[in-house]
């Protein structure tokens, strides 16, 4: 059985050393394109910067594998992991 983002506190990825934010889909959210909500719901991540964690692996979904894809539709209520790597030196 995956590992879904309930499953994990806020500062387990499941990664050693990455810390990981959870996102839960509001109303307000509903229908968009993940990497729109995601952009949304964490301003301190670009767009741009969402997209290439998502292709990446960085995004954790709800049935608890990665998301590679931006454009899925999101619903309300739904968690996502979503890790931020510390920027490289």
């Amino acid at each position: 059985m995956p590992v879904t983002p309930d499953d994990l506190d806020d500062t387990d990825a499941g990664l050693p050393g990455e810390e990981a934010t959870r996102v839960v889909i509001p109303d307000a959210q509903a229908g968009a394109r993940l990497d729109q909500a995601l952009a949304a719901l964490l301003p301190q991540c670009s767009r741009s910067r969402l997209q290439r964690l998502l292709k990446n692996g960085h995004v954790i979904g709800p049935d608890g594998t990665p998301v590679m894809r931006s454009a899925i539709l999101v619903a309300e209520g739904e968690t996502y992991l979503v890790d931020v790597p510390a920027p490289a030196p």
